[in-house]
């Protein structure tokens, strides 16, 4: 074979789990990584941390680890900043924030054209080489102009998650004589006909007639001056009701290099979808799931965004002869987040006909991955196939406040706000929280601008964080509840260090300190409750993996993540390896020098003779 003709795919998987994916293989289930599996090799890799997506997708395509790279999980607070600034920017999720060359960036640079598609922290292309389609982090795209919304005519419409017992936002569709009205905030007002089992929208000067059960294609429409898509379901029609989901919609621009590529996605029916499964929560409740609508609905979603993976890339690929393509699906993870405890037996709300529910999804879920990956096999032969994830995830269903924790030790200080809010008080705290980051930061004088802390007394400081966090009891047992709390300059060093807190703190297995609020993982502003509670139970997150060490296990949940690899030059093999590996790896499978930066080593173990 010409070594013109050799390629790479990498296919990044988000919270794949090792031992789950173990236990579908040996069940037979999954046809298409089990054959990637047999002959090849199959690992057990250590993430970096923390334990998220923007931290280990870009460790994967560096090479290097968060310490060097700089991407430190969705937000991080830099040093000068005001301490609550960094909660609110998403920079980390950009290319741009991190330090480190990422593969495509080498691949291109050394000959190996290599497209991106939808992979956290890759946009915007950092240089012109880089054919590059979304990534920034999942639902985090600028390019989203409106989350999907449920219209129906009846109140007591039954379309909730019925394992989890949460409900989506509905919204009320007006029944006229002769018609029906859709007020959609992006989109104004949208007659609708019923005829039978049929409904007819008018929708930016067109008719869409749908079946009931039945999904449309996609949709163009405007919004403000923008060209943008969406698509259509109609879960149910009969004469005088109806329910009809409107997706998420998304700018039929912007969001490609080059931005002709979004063009031509457009013209052929493949435009933009990137995000999570649908979750319709009002307000704050989800910012990253877990998913609140019926299964099947997100399950059929899933379905469409896979398909839409496999059909982009084909484009692209027409339009390039890339020889290596990277690419991110988010499934996995959301399901992780929304229903992994109903698979404990330990969780004290365990339910056995829930469990087996959720594991009917789970079987669901990979199988639609296992069929997107032997689509992908079949148009890329005999290339070098590279299955990962970057984490897994480990199952919750306590809440735990360290703010409390915080508050008793003197090291937080709160100002009431007299409606059960309490707010932040800069000038009299020693310490503040990033918890998407699970950092413990120092307000120190000549560091923070706020800083009251002399350096004198930092030492002092870290030891009554640490007391304090470990004085955090499991109500049921009385023992910690925080795992770990470990100094930043004991962990390693980097050039992306000084965007590491003075503190990481890991919790045990079936406590996190996010709720799925978007509030829970904010410092400055909590609740009273927040202020005065240890812990409650958990509602909506389900399953969580920032929180834990990456090498924490609880029954038969890991939180690592899984790496397949095969090819003509790869031999089976089973072991472990880190995330930082697998760049260098590809590099040499391809000929080429690795990312400049990367620190991952080279896995000969799994190279052929």
């Amino acid at each position: 074979m010409n070594v013109e003709d050799v390629g790479f795919l990498l296919i990044g998987i988000d919270g794949g789990s090792y031992t789950q994916l173990n236990e579908f293989i040996k069940a037979g289930r999954l046809k298409n990584l089990s054959e990637l599996i047999t002959g090849g090799a199959f690992l057990e890799m250590e993430p970096c941390v923390p334990v998220d997506t923007p931290t280990n997708w870009a460790t994967i395509s560096t090479g290097s680890c968060s310490l060097d790279h700089g991407v430190v999980s969705f937000t991080t607070h830099i040093p000068g900043e005001d301490p609550v600034e960094g909660q609110y920017l998403d920079r980390t999720m950009y290319s741009d924030f991190c330090l480190s060359e990422f593969l495509w960036e080498s691949m291109n640079r050394q000959g190996v054209l290599t497209a991106v598609i939808n992979y956290p922290v890759s946009w915007p292309a950092r240089d012109e080489r880089t054919v590059l389609v979304g990534g920034i982090a999942p639902g985090g795209g600028p390019w989203k102009i409106h989350d999907g919304i449920l219209f129906s005519t009846e109140d007591g419409v039954e379309l909730g998650n019925n394992i989890k017992g949460t409900r989506p936002s509905i919204r009320k569709i007006v029944v006229k004589d002769d018609h029906m009205e859709i007020a959609h905030p992006a989109l104004g007002t949208i007659m609708m006909t019923i005829s039978g089992t049929s409904a007819t929208l008018t929708l930016s000067g067109r008719s869409i007639a749908l079946g009931s059960g039945e999904w449309s294609g996609p949709v163009r429409v405007n919004v403000q001056g923008r060209e943008a898509f969406l698509k259509l379901k109609v879960l149910d029609v009969s004469p005088g009701r109806a329910t009809v989901y409107f997706s998420q919609i998304f700018a039929g621009n912007g969001w490609s290099n080059p931005p002709s590529l979004a063009i031509e996605l457009d013209d052929a029916g493949i435009p933009y979808i990137e995000g999570e499964t649908p979750y319709l929560s009002d307000g704050d409740k989800s910012p990253f799931g877990p998913i609140d609508i019926d299964m099947e609905l997100a399950l059929e979603y899933a379905r469409a965004q896979s398909d839409w993976f496999v059909k982009a890339a084909a484009l692209i690929r027409r339009s390039t002869s890339y020889r290596g393509l990277v690419l991110h699906n988010h499934l996995v993870d959301t399901v992780n987040h929304t229903l992994l405890a109903a698979l404990e037996p330990s969780n004290p709300f365990y339910d056995e006909d829930k469990a087996k529910k959720a594991y009917e999804i789970y079987d669901k879920v990979y199988g639609i991955v296992d069929d997107m990956i032997g689509k992908f096999r079949s148009a890329h032969r005999n290339w070098y196939i590279v299955i990962t994830s970057d984490h897994s995830a480990l199952p919750s269903w306590r809440y735990v406040s360290l703010e409390h924790a915080m508050i008793e030790e003197g090291l937080m200080r709160y100002e009431p706000l007299g409606n059960g809010k309490l707010r932040f008080d800069r000038d009299r705290s020693s310490v503040f929280i990033y918890h998407d980051s699970k950092q413990i930061w120092v307000n120190l004088k000549g560091r923070e601008p706020h800083g009251i802390v002399d350096k004198r007394d930092y030492e002092d400081v870290l030891k009554r964080v640490e007391g304090a966090l470990y004085s955090i009891k499991d109500p049921e047992d009385n023992s910690r509840i925080v795992r770990l709390v470990v100094r930043r300059d004991l962990w390693g060093g980097g050039r992306g260090e000084s965007r590491f807190g003075d503190l990481l703190y890991f919790l045990r297995p079936g406590y996190s300190d996010w709720d799925g609020s978007g509030a829970s993982i904010r410092f400055d502003l909590i609740s009273e409750s927040r202020a005065r509670e240890v812990t409650k139970p958990l509602q909506y997150v389900s399953g969580h993996h920032t929180v834990y060490l990456p090498t924490e296990k609880y029954g038969n949940f890991t939180n690592g993540a899984f790496t397949i690899f095969s090819g003509k030059n790869v031999k089976e093999f089973r072991g472990k390896a880190r995330l930082t590996d697998i760049a260098p790896t590809i590099s040499h499978l391809m000929g080429v020098s690795p990312p400049g930066n990367s620190g991952g080593r080279l896995l000969y173990e799994i190279l052929r003779d």
